[in-house]
């Protein structure tokens, strides 16, 4: 009834290459924020927010990677 789920391995060089690769995407973001947004509405703390959610979702998103059963548990 149950299919065995297969591991997912991920390498470390793999998560740093995400990790490092999705950094870059996001000061490119922060720095098209802070160019876009008037002085006195930029928010240090929406720049920080974008960084780490950057870094959160393509961690989240190698751990799901193409198993629809882990993505809903």
């Amino acid at each position: 009834m149950f299919e065995q789920l297969d591991p997912v391995v991920i390498s470390l060089v793999d998560v740093v290459i995400a990790i490092t690769v999705t950094l870059f995407l996001g000061l490119f973001i922060g720095f098209i924020y802070r160019k876009v947004t008037p002085g006195s509405s930029y928010s240090a703390s929406i720049l920080y927010a974008l960084l780490y959610l950057s870094m959160i979702v393509s961690l989240v998103m190698m751990i799901i990677f193409n198993q629809i059963a882990r993505a809903f548990t």
